[in-house]
């Protein structure tokens, strides 16, 4: 009888043994590999691997069973994004090798002599980007890029609704032939990217196909504002510059050396992959790790791209208003993770977490010439702004004003660790760093940001007094450094709106301003209220260290900044409306606590 019993523990032993084997088996069984040498009708093992990353999805998507997909080293072009629908599937770099998924494609035509140190080449597309040797060339404008006074045009004269420009320096005769040229201005906090419609060299005039800066704007250009003209040829004189004629698809490229030793790509894709779940089925449990990801594009649209904030562009209240896209997109995506990516010589931005996005991860990351808003949170875009812009229904309606109806649809709860952002908002000057609108309980720590044209971290988004879905967010640990170059009217890091809750906390911001107005360390803009700023570090800033803007201020509990003990008390200089601390600058005894972590 003994014997019997102990046969039986022993044969159901080894079958739960067996059992968990299998599920061990099962679990990581689902295994495919790509690689650029591959084929897509090879069955996806490590010695036959597929060619394609959206091979490799559409049969990972074939099954419910968890899925790794490793791409081994090499370039992966797209022309269209690859799309995810599905969850529990880790795509990621195979061990020590550098795969890159690039929405972009070599110049393989002969370069022929074109006259006066040109080159030229016919190409399929029209596109607006051009990579040189992974390096973003610089298309033709005029005045060239260079000295810092010498740069730019400023205006003179300024007739809004007349479309009507008298600018401060004169131009060349022969430029009142010139159709199809783009304007690039600032106008404070805006970016403009517009159509000209004439040049008028004798009166130095230019006039635009619409109105300059956005009409649903309060602030217009000003005299203060930078100006250049980009995309003709008769710009076309400085080396590394280049001109593509958009009848006859040919690239020019001015140099005094022969180009066939060097690598050209030109974007095709704006977007390169896409998580797309819905609110009844969000995908869960998505990793993407140790991939670049490049070569994007830009569009200027049929709207043309006259800035409002942070990147969004739009023109007249009661029609939508737009955001920039980005390399990944997600939508109704739970528990994913970005990690340890690479995203370079991008048009647009980086990655966007939008509608049900929740429990995200981007973590040990790095950006490098990102063209637009780099980190999104709250994506969402083609939509007419709700709301009056003041607590009683005063003013006009503010264009970016959506705050979240639905609870399900609200993005929160993701982490945003440990990444370096470098050179960022490179074609959309008033882009930023890191976006988050209408979000709450997200955490923004321990990230370096440097080298940008507006502001780092933006945050809020609704520009009064009315609680709204932004709140419980923490902004801290981070080093923002080496901003506000060229715009006006921002900081290293920005807020606008109540924030119930949300904690600004042990940043270290410095060398912020460049631009002709305004760059403040911490911004607080109009409506801010009920949240903490404490233990930060401000220091070498163009204007004020800590600014408050038609904000609740005796709702902010500010304390301990620069290294001051104690409560800190605003000054109001200007009839009760704009307020700053007045505090020296001040560095952060241990500067390794702050930015990015050693891994």
């Amino acid at each position: 009888m003994k014997k019997s019993n102990s046969n039986f523990v022993f044969k159901f032993i080894f079958l739960g043994v067996l059992i968990s084997l299998l599920k061990v088996y099962s679990i990581h069984a689902q295994v495919f590999y790509v690689s650029p040498k591959g084929n897509d009708s090879f069955s996806g093992t490590v010695s036959k691997p597929f060619a394609t990353v959206a091979k490799a999805i559409e049969t990972a998507q074939k099954t419910k069973e968890p899925v790794t997909i490793f791409l081994r080293g090499g370039k992966y072009e797209l022309k269209n994004p690859v799309q995810i629908k599905r969850s529990n599937l880790t795509i990621k770099a195979y061990d020590k090798e550098n795969p890159i998924i690039s929405g972009g494609k070599v110049v393989n035509a002969a370069w022929q002599p074109a006259g006066k140190g040109r080159w030229k080449t016919q190409v399929p597309v029209y596109f607006r980007q051009l990579f040189v040797n992974e390096n973003r060339a610089t298309r033709a404008r005029f005045p060239n890029a260079g000295s810092w006074a010498g740069q730019w045009f400023q205006p003179d004269t300024i007739s809004i609704k007349a479309k009507r420009m008298v600018l401060n320096k004169s131009f060349p005769a022969d430029f009142a032939k010139i159709k199809n040229a783009e304007m690039h201005a600032t106008a404070w906090w805006h970016w403009l990217r517009q159509k000209v419609a004439l040049f008028d060299p004798e009166r130095k005039a230019i006039y635009t196909v619409t109105e300059p800066s956005p009409e649903c704007s309060g602030r217009k250009i000003d005299m203060v504002d930078r100006i250049h003209f980009e995309n003709n040829i008769a710009f076309l004189d400085a080396e590394g510059e280049w001109f593509l004629d958009t009848l006859t698809k040919t690239l020019y490229y001015q140099s005094f050396q022969h180009p066939k030793n060097q690598t050209f790509v030109y974007p095709i894709a704006e977007r390169l992959i896409e998580l797309k779940g819905t609110v009844r089925n969000p995908i869960e449990n998505v990793k993407i790790e140790g991939i670049t990801f490049s070569h994007t594009e830009w569009d200027l649209t049929a709207v043309e791209r006259k800035g409002i904030q942070g990147g969004f562009w739009g023109s007249v209240n009661g029609m939508p208003v737009y955001a920039p896209p980005a390399a990944i997109m997600a939508f109704w995506a739970l528990d994913c993770q970005f990690l340890n990516c690479t995203f370079t010589n991008l048009g647009e931005g980086a990655i966007a977490l939008g509608d049900g996005c929740r429990r995200n991860t981007i973590r040990d990351n790095y950006f490098y010439d990102i063209g637009s808003n780099v980190i999104q949170i709250g994506w969402r875009t083609n939509y007419v702004g709700k709301g009056k812009r003041l607590d009683k229904g005063e003013g006009f309606d503010h264009p970016l004003y959506f705050n979240y109806e639905t609870e399900s649809e609200v993005p929160s709860h993701n982490i945003i660790h440990n990444n370096h952002l470098n050179k960022f908002c490179t074609t959309d000057l008033g882009g930023v760093g890191i976006w988050v609108g209408y979000s709450p309980y997200n955490e923004l720590t321990h990230n370096l940001l440097e080298n940008f044209s507006y502001t780092g971290i933006s945050i809020g988004w609704r520009w009064d007094t009315i609680p709204n879905t932004s709140h419980h967010n923490l902004i801290g640990w981070n080093e923002v450094r080496n901003g506000m170059q060229y715009l006006s009217d921002g900081g290293g890091i920005y807020t606008a709106g109540r924030q119930d809750g949300t904690r600004i906390i042990h940043n270290w911001i410095h060398d912020i301003g460049g631009g002709p107005m305004l760059g403040e360390g911490i911004y607080n803009d109009e409506g801010g209220g009920y949240q903490e700023i404490a233990y930060n570090h401000i220091e070498r800033i163009k204007s004020l260290s800590y600014k408050f803007h038609k904000n609740i201020f005796n709702s902010i509990n500010a304390h301990n900044n620069n290294g001051k003990n104690g409560k800190q008390e605003v000054f109001f200089p200007e009839r009760n409306t704009v307020g700053s601390i007045k505090l020296d600058d001040s560095s952060p005894s241990n500067k390794v606590n702050y930015g990015i972590l050693k891994k």
